[in-house]
């Protein structure tokens, strides 16, 4: 497992790593608390310098086939070390970082995890690097967690860190859990949880969700319970998904669920949807088993959640499964969309699927809502246009106004442009707004774009309003409406 992520915490200091792995070694043999402080105490002199080939094991150790049987070239580790980065095809180079790194890892993971400094690269340095903490952790989980200690603070320590964790998981995970609950910080411990869920949730996830059940009150327990999940719908999903139905309502209950729903439906989404309907979640789960389904095949996705369109959360489904496949195969979409019955709700599935559409290709979106019959559905399919326009590529829809004749279309876009710019340039889209030809939308935004201002930058509305008190009557409230 290779883990990247960015992070910056804390260093350890040599007494508290002690403690902190040490006190999770109970019921290991002392070797391997020896083997914790012995790390410890060799902390100064690990990643410093390369020149240690005294300590290198003679050829006839580390030379031949690493894990994965591929052969290695010959020579010392720092040799072949050399030679692996000497190649110019990074994935052939790294295969062989991480042969290497595996092999010393098993034969001498000390000497080992001084060649890193060898190595320029970010990338490289994982590869190496987290094959070797990864057979390191299998033979000495705390040693290997205090070398990892040694490296400086950002992604490759937490990367190793979550690698030794998740190792460490396969033979100790209460240990492994509670040493990446209460000692690590911010990613590196979420990181850590999912590497250590992931392992544990392989062997036995019942004992994993006890865990978590038994910590739901801390911070972590919504991450760790999300991550069994996720792992556990990969063998057993129903036993998964049961489990977490019978949780109390909560947060808890809707991170387990949403967990196992999602992966299972990324494999069996009819089974994941039986299965929710018969056990009702939130209407977000819905939601988001829709979104996952569409991924794969909308058309199935779209014909459950039209089919079952009566149920908590279906309108979002079928928002969520018309916006996926806009985003994949917007023509196909609109297509399915053309053989619903009920106009309100075809009309409201349109505009979803135009939105998502105008995105990455609004010139073709606005073509087809131009060639609608229907002149007010043509008319509301522009405006969805116009809107995601000035929401995705404002620039771009400034342009295309200029090339519009005076005309409602162009005030449509002009509408959308000035709300576009209000938070970044009120000025400018004060001037859009009044730039609208229909006088009474040109005062309603001009009221919209001005009020949002005052909100915002006050002492600069009213320094405009000053400079410009013509425009006052037209921002005063409408008079309200006596009662007969």
């Amino acid at each position: 497992m290779s883990i990247r992520f960015n992070l910056r915490h804390a260093q350890l200091t040599g007494a508290m790593l002690l403690t902190a792995v040490g006190g999770y070694l109970v019921g290991r043999s002392s070797s391997t608390t020896e083997a914790v402080s012995g790390g410890l105490r060799a902390r100064s002199q690990v990643i410093k310098s390369p020149q240690s080939s005294a300590s290198e094991a003679p050829l006839s150790v580390v030379s031949g086939k690493a894990p994965g049987n591929a052969a290695l070239p010959t020579g010392t580790p720092s040799e072949q070390l050399h030679e692996i980065l000497e190649s110019l095809d990074a994935s052939s180079r790294r295969a062989g970082l991480e042969r290497l790194g595996a092999l010393l890892g098993a034969t001498q993971p000390e000497m080992g995890w001084t060649l890193i400094a060898m190595i320029p690269g970010l990338a490289d340095r994982q590869s190496f690097a987290e094959s070797l903490i990864k057979e390191w952790a299998a033979r000495d989980p705390g040693k290997a967690l205090a070398a990892c200690t040694t490296l400086p603070a950002g992604e490759l320590r937490a990367g190793t860190t979550a690698v030794a964790t998740g190792v460490w998981a396969d033979t100790d995970p209460q240990s492994a859990i509670r040493y990446a609950a209460e000692q690590l910080t911010a990613s590196a411990r979420r990181t850590s949880i999912a590497a250590v869920m992931e392992h544990w949730a392989r062997k036995n996830p019942l004992d994993a969700a006890a865990w978590c059940l038994q910590n739901s009150a801390t911070n972590m327990s919504q991450v760790a319970v999300q991550e069994l999940m996720k792992h556990w719908a990969n063998t057993d999903p129903k036993a998964g998904a049961d489990w977490g139905a019978a949780l109390p309502p909560g947060d808890f209950r809707d991170s387990a669920l949403r967990g196992v729903i999602i992966e299972w439906a990324d494999q069996y989404p009819e089974e994941a949807a039986s299965w929710l309907a018969v056990h009702p979640g939130s209407a977000e789960l819905t939601q988001e088993l829709a979104q996952q389904w569409a991924a794969a095949d909308p058309q199935k996705a779209g014909e459950w959640a039209l089919k079952n369109s009566g149920q908590t959360g279906m309108k979002g489904a079928l928002d969520n499964v018309a916006a996926t496949w806009a985003a994949a195969d917007p023509q196909n979409a609109v297509r399915w969309i053309g053989q619903i019955n009920d106009p309100v709700q075809k009309a409201a599935l349109e505009k979803v699927v135009v939105y998502t559409w105008s995105a990455d290709d609004p010139m073709t979106a606005l073509k087809w809502a131009q060639s609608l019959r229907d002149t007010n559905d043509s008319l509301k399919q522009q405006d969805a246009v116009y809107q995601s326009w000035s929401e995705t590529a404002p620039d771009g829809l400034a342009q295309r106004v200029e090339q519009l004749p005076r005309g409602r279309e162009q005030d449509t876009a002009l509408a959308h442009l000035a709300e576009a710019m209000v938070d970044v340039a009120p000025q400018q889209a004060i001037n859009q707004a009044l730039r609208i030809g229909d006088p009474q939308q040109s005062i309603r935004e001009l009221r919209r774009v001005f009020s949002h201002w005052q909100g915002t930058s006050p002492n600069e509305a009213s320094a405009w309003l000053q400079q410009n008190p013509e425009q006052a009557i037209n921002l005063q409230p409408r008079p309200k409406k006596l009662p007969k």
